[in-house]
């Protein structure tokens, strides 16, 4: 499904360096989408899910999950692999699964634009770019609105620099790259002195100027003195 990541064990460490750089309240660990296949079943997702977290557990404060949308895109992509979203029921299964892994550990499960209601299980909506934590890290409140990248989304208001089709993972349910060719174009026009991602600068290019970008940051109390918990 995952055909350039690089092996587990090296990405679970790549993981633990930055959280020893810069604090394991600074890196959250996502897993997902959670896909099903013959042999992604509900007992390899507990298996697997129960495997990282004994790995990262002193690396991190929060895990997220989200269970796999189908997109046309995704559709086409997994169409091989006979790829299933989880039903309601094996959502709650999962969610009770991993509540159970985590319980007494320190770390929170949070669910990314879900609409499944999961409370229950102590796993509430959490947000891709989180407010709260930025206050937390930052020390200081913002004010921000909401930018609701998709349905049930809770992320604040962003600047996207990210662009479809220039990553070579290669996973299969992306949602991000359609197109291969695409992919090794735009990575094949890469300039390292260019503040593109790729490409350069062209007489059609749009240009936005953030120059009168202003601070969300709001005058109040620091946050040793906000009550957020």
């Amino acid at each position: 499904m995952e055909p350039g990541l690089p092996e587990l064990q090296k990405r679970i460490n790549t993981f633990k360096r930055l959280s020893d750089m810069y604090g394991p309240e600074r890196v959250v660990w996502r897993y997902d989408p959670i896909l099903l296949t013959k042999e992604y079943s509900l007992a390899w997702h507990q298996k697997w899910f129960m495997i990282i977290f004994d790995e990262l557990r002193c690396y991190t404060d929060t895990c997220v999950i989200s269970f796999i949308d189908m997109y046309d895109k995704t559709k086409k992509n997994t169409k091989p692999y006979s790829i299933a979203a989880p039903t309601l029921k094996e959502m709650d299964v999962l969610a009770a699964a991993f509540s159970a892994t985590v319980k007494g550990s320190g770390v929170r499960i949070r669910t990314c634009a879900e609409e499944i209601n999961l409370n229950k299980y102590g796993i509430e909506p959490n947000s891709c770019i989180d407010q709260e934590r930025i206050e937390r890290i930052i020390g200081c409140p913002i004010k921000a609105k909401t930018d609701k990248q998709r349905e049930n989304c809770r992320c604040m208001e962003c600047a996207d620099i990210g662009i479809y089709n220039t990553c070579l993972h290669g996973c299969r349910y992306c949602y991000a790259n359609y197109n291969m060719n695409q992919v090794q174009q735009a990575v094949a026009e890469h300039d390292d002195d260019s503040p593109l991602l790729t490409g350069t600068v062209t007489v059609s290019s749009v240009v936005k100027d953030y120059s009168k970008a202003k601070t969300l940051k709001t005058q109040g109390p620091h946050m040793d003195q906000m009550n957020l918990f």
